[in-house]
């Protein structure tokens, strides 16, 4: 008998107010600007750029940013990558690799890569700064000793819809930069590829969904069970 009340006394908080609402906060940042020139809506929708000498399409992974490109000329196309930087939404430049260096070898330095005339190349980058070392750990939570690489943007939670529109609203408008030198047979190209977070994706938990928020369009109304309890209660 004692066993049945302790547990409709733990269970009664639970049933009474329910699970809280949660919102998983993520930036989604477009191709604005490629070297000062603004782009069309079109490539800011699948984040490609060309021009004579390339096409190249950037797509933003988590931890790092997957790129293909199409050498365009009848001329080697040569990557430089030790002159390849990411500049945060902070404005901070930040040294890179590509997925063929370990991560033990993030600081030193990376040969060029060729793409012949014609040819497509596909690669990522991931600012070395943030590749680190975990340890491992043992007892009630255990892991392995692990090379591990920080996300790009933060992955925001927050139970408090105060808090969600706070920090959309502090990242909407950031921008990050990929500086991105080639040669083209004996010639330096320089291209600056210019990604603005005018995007905020929220997914919800309890009860289950998706939405976005730009510069121009905010969230929609709180969508919280207790929200829609309050609306029910409303209309009845």
């Amino acid at each position: 008998m004692k066993r049945i009340l302790l547990f409709l006394l733990l269970t009664v908080p639970i049933s009474a107010y329910g699970v809280k609402t949660k919102y998983f906060i993520t930036p989604k940042p477009h191709l604005t600007e490629v070297n000062g020139q603004s782009m069309p809506d079109i490539g800011k929708t699948i984040n490609s750029y060309a021009d004579s000498l390339i096409s190249i399409m950037w797509s933003f992974r988590g931890d790092n940013i997957r790129f293909i490109m199409s050498n365009l000329t009848d001329e080697r196309i040569t990557i430089e990558w030790n002159n390849i930087a990411y500049i945060n939404e902070y404005g901070v430049s930040e040294r890179i690799i590509h997925e063929e260096v370990r991560f033990i070898d993030r600081s030193g330095p990376m040969p060029d890569t060729s793409v012949p005339p014609g040819a497509h190349y596909s690669d990522m980058i991931i600012p070395a700064d943030n590749i680190y070392w975990q340890n491992g750990a043992q007892g009630v939570v255990w892991f392995p000793a692990r090379w591990d690489v920080l996300r790009l943007f933060p992955l925001y939670y927050t139970d408090n819809i105060s808090t969600r529109d706070s920090w959309t609203r502090d990242y909407l408008g950031k921008a990050v930069k990929i500086y991105f030198p080639v040669r083209v047979g004996d010639r330096e190209c320089i291209y600056t590829f210019c990604f603005e977070i005018d995007e905020i994706e929220c997914e919800q938990r309890n009860p289950d969904m998706t939405y976005h928020a730009t510069k121009t369009q905010g969230f929609p109304p709180d969508t919280s069970k207790r929200a829609i309890r309050r609306a029910r209660r409303a209309a009845d």
